[in-house]
């Protein structure tokens, strides 16, 4: 009966964004936030669930032939088919894409980039740096577990 009890406190005692935030620090899980948002960037997709900016729309570009013509390029180097073509996904050589990481927070994770040009992108498309609903979906199958024994543990404990 005291084993009951205990367990009870410690259930009491649980702080469900502690645990949160030790399981996304986990080696590997923060990789993994940061490569979903790689992937959702490749589908040119933003953390809005909606497309990226389509080139035509940036202003950067001082004509639609000019947009165009970039839209071109930009198929032959993109390493990823499956985004609708007029959609932008921030990838040249990919320095961009691998300076993504994930930053942990008292109570959640953010997703940032340090280089130099990474405010400019972030300020062309708000949402490129972020999960959508769809990525957000993965990383729950890929921490449930981790959460759900990490909450054992302590439970136990």
């Amino acid at each position: 009966m005291n084993r009951l009890i205990q367990i009870a406190n410690n259930a009491k005692a649980l702080n469900e964004k502690k645990i949160f935030i030790t399981v996304i620090s986990k080696k590997g899980i923060n990789t993994f936030i940061a490569d979903l948002n790689r992937g959702q960037l490749l589908a040119g997709e933003g953390a809005d669930n909606n497309n990226l900016m389509r080139y035509i729309d940036d202003p950067f570009f001082k004509s639609k032939e000019q947009a165009l013509a970039y839209q071109r390029w930009k198929e032959k180097i993109s390493p990823n088919g499956e985004k609708p073509k007029d959609v932008m996904d921030f990838y040249i050589n990919g320095y961009f894409h691998k300076s993504i990481y994930t930053k942990i927070n008292d109570d959640y994770f953010s997703l940032r980039s340090d280089v130099d040009f990474a405010k400019d992108i972030i300020k062309k498309e708000k949402d490129a740096l972020g999960l959508n609903k769809t990525s957000l979906n993965e990383l729950i199958k890929e921490i449930l577990p981790i959460f759900i024994e990490e909450t054992r543990q302590l439970l136990l404990k």
